[in-house]
């Protein structure tokens, strides 16, 4: 895209502004969204790079508008999933939770973290970028610069590191690798 074409696509994004905003707010039923992603809008369009010539600027935008809108929804969607997976002991206050069970919680955590401090630093960030972040797989090879294959495998090593180390507290898993890395854990506490 040369300047010329980046500077008309900019100035019709100014001229379009108010209208992707009232075409977002109606979309995600948020004015104060709306403003964001349109923002957000704005800082994708200052790093475009394409090359070929876009001839329609006004629906290319709503277009790139509508796509942010989904992309927002997929990953609040994401977060809410995450949430809700969760234990519902995150949701009791401090006050409420008995020491025991606040030890519990404590110990499980720990040992989640031991194994996944167990990982490679790749596998861990793939973990992020995927349950975190929300971001799809091709989206993560693409950024880490790694085969779609090899984000599938080190989320399938995350996925059952968490696995195992939830089972040992379910007491459905009783191996000694469990055992070492809560043992490890409380002894670098302590």
């Amino acid at each position: 895209m040369t300047f010329k074409q980046h500077s008309a696509l900019i100035q019709s994004y100014l001229e379009c502004q108010p209208d992707l905003t009232q075409f977002l707010a109606h979309r995600t039923g948020s004015l104060s969204l709306a403003s964001d992603l349109v923002h957000d809008l704005y800082l994708k369009l200052c790093q475009l790079r394409i090359s070929v010539t876009i001839k329609n600027q006004r629906a290319y935008l709503f277009r790139m508008a509508a796509n942010l809108a989904i992309d927002h929804a997929r990953l609040e969607s994401r977060r809410r999933q995450i949430l809700e997976e969760g234990e519902p002991s995150l949701w009791i206050s401090d006050h409420d939770l008995s020491p025991e069970h606040h030890a519990l919680v404590n110990a499980e955590l720990r040992l989640v973290m031991a194994e996944l401090a167990k990982l490679s630093k790749r596998a861990r960030k793939v973990l992020y970028l995927s349950r975190y972040e929300g971001k799809y797989q091709a989206d993560i090879a693409a950024e880490l610069g790694i085969s779609i294959t090899t984000v599938f495998k080190d989320l399938k090593l995350s996925m059952s590191a968490i696995s195992r180390a939830r089972q040992y507290f379910a007491g459905e898993r009783r191996d000694t690798a469990c055992y070492l890395a809560l043992s490890r854990s409380q002894n670098e506490t302590n």
